[in-house]
């Protein structure tokens, strides 16, 4: 296996003295900037997932998690850093991570590794919805279809249910058990990666996810 155009309308008025008269467009700094939408509420909520998984300590704003898995030594560190640093690079500005696990000491495993029920999810935003789809585009953590690609558990697009830019595998009828999907939506890419549990739960996680964009 190996997502404002603000228009001012300029008035001239030509009065009797035969002069013209421009009024003045309120200033960009007077208008109101428009809230961005906070990563972490977008990111996977315990009400996502069976109440039996727990968060691991690590989860959070993501330069936050990452120090925490460099600290401790998780063989994760390397390649989840080189990843964050490429999505800035397209310009991701923010990000957050959450990580679920029914055994805690899953939370240190790599992806793919962990050996009971989990889920983790990175929710980037991005500075703009064409910088998103580039990242989308990209792939992440290596994880990318080719081109055309025909695969057993893959599906991509609007048959995922989580829009046209976007990509689901379910490998959980072997092992090891894991469901994957990777999306755009609006300005955020989303991730998500379940191990062992039923395709149902994670693809009804991932909607909670895709929902929560606005």
């Amino acid at each position: 296996m190996g997502l404002l155009l603000i228009s001012t309308l300029t008035v001239v008025l030509v009065v009797c003295t035969g002069k013209t008269i421009a009024s003045v467009p309120p200033s960009p700094a007077a208008l109101p900037t428009p809230a961005r939408q906070d990563a972490r509420e977008v990111s996977l909520q315990i009400g996502d997932l069976p109440p039996t998984l727990v968060l691991c300590p690590e989860s959070g704003e993501i330069n936050h998690y990452l120090q925490l898995l460099q600290a401790g030594g998780s063989p994760s560190y390397e390649v989840t850093a080189n990843e964050w640093t490429s999505l800035r690079e397209s310009g991701a500005e923010a990000g957050w991570v959450s990580s679920f696990t029914q055994n805690p000491a899953d939370c240190d495993a790599r992806l793919g590794e962990r050996q009971s029920a989990s889920a983790v999810s990175y929710a980037i935003r991005f500075k703009t919805t064409a910088a998103a789809t580039g990242a989308f585009k990209a792939g992440f953590l290596g994880l990318r279809p080719a081109p055309g690609l025909v695969l057993p558990g893959l599906t991509e697009g609007e048959r995922t249910t989580l829009g046209p830019d976007s990509w689901v595998y379910d490998q959980t009828a072997q092992s090891p058990s894991v469901w994957v999907a990777y999306w755009a939506r609006r300005d955020f890419v989303l991730f998500l990666f379940a191990e062992h549990l039923t395709p149902s739960v994670a693809q009804g996680a991932a909607t909670g996810m895709d929902q929560r964009v606005r």
